[in-house]
């Protein structure tokens, strides 16, 4: 069962000066990303392929923790669109990145010397993580196309290559099965709903979930208690 807010407000707070967060870049930071993902590859597929849109969803959901690389190249193969590649690609890397809701939280974890790390498996030269380079510095993020979010073993390269505390580390992701494998890896998790990943695709006892957030508000009323 999920750690109530307290409890883990206390645990983070015990040794706030080694407190770090990592948190994931689309749906997340980029809170309407996952959603323009998913509507993008859609139109793509498309052009070729006749699908029900909440059909098309269920495969995307399930292919969002895999690497980047592997889930395009599955999806195409599966459906037999091998041959519009380049033109999915494309169309992914020209999806953008609003964080204007996440920026409240992003310069109060700034002000408050708390480390913020941006782990994304998306392409690393993509536009879209160029101001958070810019303002966090190029080693705070971390985007890798080989990154497999449903490996815990890549979450504790990704512990290692930080040198965070993983007990004081909150991991924010809005796909569960991430925040499965993050909390494998022994971190503390929690998770960002948005219009694609809901509190219904978690379950009301999932254990791998410590806290549950809806917008960014929400996220920097707990951060500011610690």
């Amino acid at each position: 069962m999920k750690m109530c807010r307290s409890a883990l407000i206390n645990k983070l707070s015990a040794h706030s000066e080694n407190l770090s967060i990592i948190a994931d870049f689309d749906g997340v930071l980029a809170h309407d990303n996952t959603k323009r993902l998913l509507d993008t590859c859609y139109q793509v597929v498309s052009r070729y392929h006749s699908f029900d849109y909440a059909i098309f969803e269920s495969m995307f959901k399930a292919l969002v923790p895999c690497p980047l690389s592997l889930s395009v190249d599955f999806l195409l193969k599966s459906i037999g669109l091998t041959h519009i590649k380049q033109e999915l690609v494309e169309a992914i890397l020209d999806v953008g990145g609003d964080i204007t809701s996440a920026m409240d939280f992003v310069n109060y974890c700034k002000s408050a010397n708390i480390s913020l790390y941006v782990l994304s498996s998306g392409h690393a030269h993509a536009k879209k993580y160029q101001f958070l380079i810019e303002y966090l510095g190029a080693s705070r993020v971390i985007a890798t196309t080989e990154l497999s979010k449903s490996n815990p073993l890549d979450y504790a390269r990704v512990i290692d290559q930080t040198g965070v505390d993983r007990e004081f580390c909150l991991y924010i992701d809005d796909c569960p099965a991430a925040l499965n494998s993050a909390k494998l890896a022994g971190l503390n998790t929690a998770m960002m709903t948005n219009e694609v990943f809901r509190r219904t695709d978690i379950g009301i006892n999932a254990s791998y979930v410590d806290q549950v957030f809806d917008d960014w508000n929400g996220a920097l009323s707990f951060i500011a208690e610690i």
